[in-house]
């Protein structure tokens, strides 16, 4: 889990799982009052960063809710192979360049 702070207050937050060659990002979270203004870019970043660097070759979201894959899409993520959630929400991958 990582959190992110501003001015004391955590304004978001995300969950993941890193196994050995890939990562799912579970849970990412943007406090309502600072959506819009690019906490979320700077804490998907920061996650992206981390993840590749400890290994993950590819990076797992599922889309939910349904609204939130064109942020994920703008960060380079690209339709999964496998089909859509049990819910019915997107799943995007993003692959390292040396995967």
């Amino acid at each position: 889990m990582t959190c992110l702070y501003a001015s004391r207050t955590i304004v978001g937050f995300s969950v993941f799982t890193l196994g050995q060659s890939r990562a799912k990002i579970d849970i990412f979270e943007i406090r309502p009052g600072y959506r819009g203004r690019g906490f979320g870019r700077y804490l998907a970043a920061h996650i992206l960063r981390m993840l590749l660097s400890h290994g993950a070759a590819r990076i797992e979201v599922e889309c939910a809710p349904r609204s939130s894959e064109p942020f994920w899409r703008k960060l380079g993520f690209v339709d999964h192979e496998e089909r859509p959630s049990g819910w019915g929400n997107p799943k995007l991958v993003l692959a390292s360049q040396a995967a």
